[in-house]
């Protein structure tokens, strides 16, 4: 049995050991397909393996933990490794409610204390008289002890009540409701292939409801022997006592079972035992990057109008936790405002450092089902579905919503601190006293500040260094350096698999502190300058002349290879595709080899930079007005993006095999 708990660390329980006494033991010999009807429970017992032999033991309970259903309790032994189901029959117009003495949760290391909880009756429908279980193993498998303890007992629970009954209503109406959140929001949410898939996976997989002391999404996985493979019952369990589930709880376990539905048992298998390993659960605690379990729930509840409020203002959510101390991505909640972030509809967004202060939000604006597409791509971990949104954003959004992305990560707290030195370029003497500010350009000449008030915050030492803090973005950015009305930008990066509490130390940053001016179509290091940024010290130039065709590279349809060549810097993407595609001749390489005119630090142009090298193609010149030019911005493991030179200039995705026109650039 794996489960996800949702118990928050406030809720952290004692172990109070329970004394047990039970009534005189009769034993029974269960032979290959035989039914044992046994006096003293009134149930009948066998095995769907009918070839199984066992020992059966039944001892009624006397005293012992109160469960939270009147009924009687039993302490069932037995042998083997099969499956044993146990048959109840009920009065008509009652039905039968089982609960097993187990560790609830089993997540919690060095805080488990066992309790009662429901289990899954076994496809019956609600008219029945009989009802069936399948009584677990106690599990000594290694993942799913914890404490050194084994999550299951052999003391199980039956209650018999009346449909009729206040307590079957109530068990009724969470059960309604449950289906009107998965049905009514989750799933009705979905794009129409995935909404096919997860229908047909309900309808394989219809979840139970148990009803105990708290509230889990379980799922019983029961190896089936020398065979191989597993039976697989999901099972939503309710807290049914002086607290009973409110519809956030419902919708939050429901939202597990949904994600299961989306993800898949194999990857459930993954989510489900990430809960296993870490203390203090609940928003807002600490948990690591490894742990997305709870993000996906959290995400999917906001469907419902759930959990908004928390996912949407990160500076409030997460603002007890130390920037200096704690790697953010690492934040129980974090995954999911995440993913919140690309349906989220507001243009502005609390500053994580300065709550106080309101920044630019770049709107990605994809739609939920959009979302559990993503989600549904099965990823578990937070690194994991964060390059996965790339990879998405890349293929089937703008190429403007994949460049913008690390804003969107740097807005709700995946950002940096950093350290370094400036020095003159030429002397290589200390430079002091310039500003610093942290920009990210987002293509389409946008750029984005880093949030850091009041300016200037940061200014060079007398021995030129320099320390900003806790707001550099992620991935690829640059630092704006200026002192006297003039400014500088140099590019720096922070690899995402950093830690946000760490300080990055960046290498020696050296720059000219009296430059040249430039112009658009001026002749300049070794091409024709194309682009210059806000510090007029600063830009791009082309090549004069095309580089040849190539293909983009490593294309392979039977094992897609997705590089990650998704930075709104080509020089970036550049680097990435050369590190990580082995093949000669491609389009990045012959850039990255390019010696022309003297220099030879060309590099394959991001789409951003081929806009702006079309909108000056006649001041540049030389170009293929028939052909589709390369760039370096990649959009899945099959595809890259190009732009055509002709007339009606367009923008397009093409299979990485193709032949394209290249042409190098190179910055300045």
């Amino acid at each position: 049995m794996v489960s996800n708990s949702c118990k928050k660390d406030s809720d952290t329980p004692e172990d109070n050991p329970v004394n047990w006494s039970f009534s005189e033991t009769v034993n029974y010999e269960i032979t290959p397909g035989a039914v044992v009807s046994d006096p003293v429970s009134g149930f009948d017992f066998g095995f769907s393996d009918e070839t199984a032999t066992s020992t059966l033991k039944v001892s009624k309970i006397i005293s012992g933990a109160e469960a939270p259903f009147a009924g009687n309790g039993y302490k069932i032994e037995y042998t083997g490794n099969e499956v044993l189901y146990v048959r109840i029959k009920c009065a008509a117009g009652n039905r039968v409610l089982g609960m097993m003495y187990a560790y609830p949760d089993g997540m919690f290391n060095g805080t488990l204390t066992q309790d009662w909880i429901g289990m899954p009756d076994m496809g019956t429908d609600f008219d029945s008289t009989e009802y069936y279980f399948s009584l677990p193993q106690p599990y000594d498998l290694g993942p799913l002890k914890a404490d050194g303890k084994k999550r299951g007992t052999d003391l199980f629970w039956f209650s018999e009540i009346a449909k009729a009954s206040t307590e079957s209503g109530k068990t009724t109406a969470i059960g309604l409701q449950s289906y009107t959140f998965l049905h009514d929001y989750y799933i009705a949410a979905l794009n129409p292939a995935l909404k096919q898939s997860a229908t047909s996976a309900y309808e394989v997989k219809l979840p139970s409801y148990a009803y105990g002391k708290e509230n889990y999404y379980q799922a019983f996985w029961r190896p089936l022997g020398l065979l191989g493979g597993y039976i697989y019952h999901p099972t939503i369990n309710f807290r049914f006592n002086a607290n009973e589930p409110n519809a956030v709880d419902i919708a939050h376990e429901t939202a597990h079972y949904f994600i299961n539905l989306i993800v898949g048992n194999e990857v459930q298998k993954t989510l489900s035992g990430q809960a296993g390993f870490f203390d203090n659960h609940g928003f807002n605690e600490i948990v690591g990057r490894n742990n997305l379990v709870e993000e996906l729930a959290y995400f999917a509840e906001t469907a419902t109008g759930y959990k908004i409020n928390e996912l949407s203002e990160p500076a409030n959510s997460f603002g007890n936790n130390s920037r200096t101390t704690v790697d953010y991505p690492g934040i129980e909640g974090f995954g999911a405002t995440m993913l919140y972030s690309l349906v989220r509809d507001k243009p502005t967004i609390q500053n994580v450092n300065y709550p106080s202060q309101r920044l630019d939000f770049p709107i990605i604006g994809l739609t939920y089902g959009q979302v559990f597409d993503i989600i549904a791509q099965g990823a578990t971990n937070t690194d994991h579905i964060r390059t996965n949104i790339q990879e998405y954003l890349s293929l089937e959004g703008t190429g403007t919503q994949s460049e913008r992305f690390p804003v969107v990560l740097q807005r709700i707290g995946w950002s940096y601190s950093v350290k370094g030195i400036l020095v003159d370029s030429a002397t290589n003497t200390p430079l002091e006293g310039y500003a610093i500010e942290n920009i990210f350009k987002g293509g389409e000449g946008r750029e984005y500040n880093d949030g850091q008030v009041p300016r200037p915050i940061d200014i060079t030492n007398a021995d030129g260094t320099f320390n900003l803090h806790h707001t550099v973005f992620p991935g690829s950015s640059f630092l704006r350096f200026s002192k006297d009305g003039k400014s500088f930008d140099k590019l720096i990066t922070c690899p995402y698999d950093t830690p946000t509490s760490n300080v990055i130390e960046l290498p020696i940053i050296k720059l000219n502190p009296n430059p040249a001016t430039f112009a658009i179509g001026q002749n300049y290091g070794g091409g024709i300058i194309f682009y210059i940024d806000g510090t007029g010290q600063h830009g791009l130039i082309s090549s004069t002349t095309d580089q040849g065709t190539a293909v983009w590279g490593c294309y392979d349809y039977a094992n897609p290879i997705y590089l990650g060549a998704n930075t709104g810097n080509g020089q970036t993407n550049t680097s990435i595709i050369v590190n990580g595609c082995p093949e000669p001749a491609i389009a990045a390489r012959i850039c990255d080899d390019l010696e022309w005119n003297g220099y030879s630090d060309w590099f394959l142009p991001s789409y951003g930079d081929l806009l702006m090298m079309y909108a000056h193609r006649n001041i540049i010149g030389g170009f293929d007005t028939t052909a589709g030019y390369w760039s370096s911005l990649e959009g899945n493991g099959w595809r890259a993006y190009y732009v055509y030179f002709g007339e009606g200039s367009y923008i397009e995705t093409a299979v990485k095999s193709n032949l394209a026109q290249v042409r190098a650039i190179r910055a300045f």
